[in-house]
């Protein structure tokens, strides 16, 4: 009866030390076409906690987009995309900056770290009810 008590606390230790270690990884989905992109957004929209953050890499190049859920008060969604100022985005920056506030985004310009190969860096926000945010 000891023996088997034991064997089950090994196995839910071994479980859990399983669980904390590749839970803790993020996950990488390669090759997905700019279609799919909404899905991922929405599931961080509706499932995500306030920290939750989707990063979406152009592979082959240095091209990023941030995403962030920052806080969730009352089903009002603060959403927040980061954006930037590298080699590869300076000739968008001030159009994606023009374009979001178009768009009725929030748009803080922060600037970049000191010698550091980022200059400048866009934090877009915009606060909503799902899918209004999007």
């Amino acid at each position: 009866m000891v023996m088997w008590l034991v064997i089950a606390i090994l196995g839910i230790i071994l479980l859990y030390i399983i669980f904390a270690h590749f839970g803790s990884k993020p996950l990488y989905y390669r090759g997905v076409k700019p279609s799919g992109f909404k899905r991922y957004i929405d599931n961080l929209l509706l499932r995500g906690e306030p920290g939750s953050f989707v990063i979406i890499e152009h592979e082959g190049s240095e091209r990023f987009l941030q995403l962030a859920l920052q806080a969730v008060d009352e089903n009002v969604l603060t959403f927040e995309m980061g954006f930037p100022k590298v080699s590869w985005s300076s000739p968008y920056y001030e159009s994606v900056a023009r374009a979001a506030n178009e768009l009725g985004i929030d748009v803080i310009g922060e600037p970049g770290v000191k010698g550091g190969p980022v200059t400048g860096f866009l934090r877009m926000s915009k606060k909503g009810s799902y899918p209004a945010v999007l």
